[in-house]
């Protein structure tokens, strides 16, 4: 499913994502981790939280996306670790 979305795909869902969850992430699903990036001709969304990033050249009209990684759950407490 993810292998059928095009560049232009991500970056709508990155937008309705950003919008509609709180800066939500189209790719791991986060709230509150996307950054939107206006510079010039370029609108970039960029999640901290999982390193995916899509972004859109509007002088050009290119597509870019870029997937992220799969986010290891995080442990609360130093009591949670193996020693």
């Amino acid at each position: 499913m993810i292998a059928k979305r095009t560049s232009q795909d991500w970056f709508d869902e990155a937008a309705r994502c950003y919008v509609e969850r709180h800066q939500g992430c189209a790719w791991c699903g986060g709230s509150y981790r996307v950054y939107q990036i206006r510079k010039e001709h370029r609108t970039v969304y960029y999640c901290h939280g999982c390193d995916f990033r899509a972004e859109h050249d509007e002088q050009t009209g290119d597509y870019l996306h870029f997937p992220g990684e799969q986010v290891a759950p995080s442990r609360s407490t130093m009591l949670e670790f193996d020693i």
